[in-house]
């Protein structure tokens, strides 16, 4: 599953408007200014669904980073008393159904499973304004939690003029320098067995052992 974007939740909502039967239009904006016009100014058509974007919570994964985003967002379904619709109860009532529709849809449709939704019950609560024609509906919160899968390589950013870490050569010696090794960056350093010459004699005896390693040596 491709991650999903604030921009797929919206395109899906302003899809499932235009399906619904009884919705005549869709509007995306902020909810004080709820009424008779779009925000480019188009009359709307009643009743219409509007959106709202609340707030986006980053929930961190296991590891580092973010996991999942619940993206909140504030749905209103609104309608005006006109020659159809006669009283506000109607109005009301009608709205208060559509509402009900979207929710049901949103969290039961296969079309919506990668748009989880993660409480257990949803509260609507009417709305109105007055001041634009007898506006009136009701709204309500949803969230929806999208899983976030980008690793650090897999985000935007332009990594070209980051400068490269250069680490320089080391130096590996003894005590008294008579091993020495330069290691280039990166390099793996393998340390060279220990020999140990014994003289009984005249005749050299050589015993050769790991390096780092104690060891005891015994002479009869």
């Amino acid at each position: 599953m491709l991650d999903k974007t604030l921009n797929n939740i919206t395109d899906r909502l302003k899809l499932l408007s235009e399906e619904h039967l009884m919705l005549q239009d869709f509007n995306v904006g902020d909810t004080a200014d709820i009424g008779t016009e779009s925000e480019n100014g188009r009359k709307l058509k009643y009743p219409y669904l509007h959106i709202d974007y609340a707030n986006t919570n980053y929930s961190f994964g296991t590891g580092r980073g973010i996991g999942f985003k619940l993206y909140t967002m504030t749905l209103v379904v609104l309608d005006k008393i006109s020659d159809s619709i006669t009283t506000s109860t109607e109005s009301m009532s009608d709205t208060e159904g559509i509402i009900s529709d979207i929710i049901q849809f949103i969290t039961t449709d296969s079309s919506m499973r990668d748009f989880k939704i993660p409480v257990s019950s949803i509260v609507a609560s009417p709305v109105a304004d007055n001041t634009n024609d007898g506006t009136e509906g009701w709204t309500c919160q949803v969230g929806f939690k999208i899983p976030y899968g980008f690793c650090s390589s897999q985000l935007p950013f332009i990594k070209e003029n980051v400068p490269p870490i250069i680490i320089p050569q080391s130096i590996v010696s003894n005590s008294d320098d008579s091993y020495v090794v330069t290691l280039e960056s990166g390099e793996n350093l393998t340390l060279p067995d220990t020999n140990f010459n014994f003289n009984y004699g005249g005749t050299i005896t050589t015993i050769t052992v790991p390096s780092m390693i104690n060891h005891t040596i015994t002479i009869n």
